[in-house]
């Protein structure tokens, strides 16, 4: 996701007793990996939870990052400039992972 786009995210929300279900892969592949860590399940899940940035915080982030850079160095590119550079990160990043 580019650093100055988002939204509201909609989806399930769940009660602190009620269970999240997923599939047996992905459950499976979550318990070893935190296997392999010396973790529980669970504590594998609140790891990834704290690692992971909703579309809010990303967007603080980039909105912080934007103010240090301006701040710093003088950094600010217009809309179209941003919108320029985040189609040249998507593309390395794709290219990246295509390998």
């Amino acid at each position: 996701m580019r650093p100055l786009e988002g939204g509201p995210v909609t989806g399930p929300t769940f009660e602190s007793n009620e269970e999240a279900r997923a599939p047996a892969e992905a459950r499976d592949r979550l318990i070893r990996k935190a296997s392999s860590e010396g973790m529980s399940l669970q504590g594998r899940l609140s790891h990834l939870a704290e690692a992971l940035l909703t579309p809010e915080e990303r967007m603080a982030r980039a909105e912080q990052a934007c103010v240090a850079l301006r701040e710093g160095n003088g950094y600010d590119p217009s809309v179209n400039e941003h919108a320029a550079l985040a189609i040249e990160l998507d593309l390395r990043v794709d290219a990246a992972t295509a390998r």
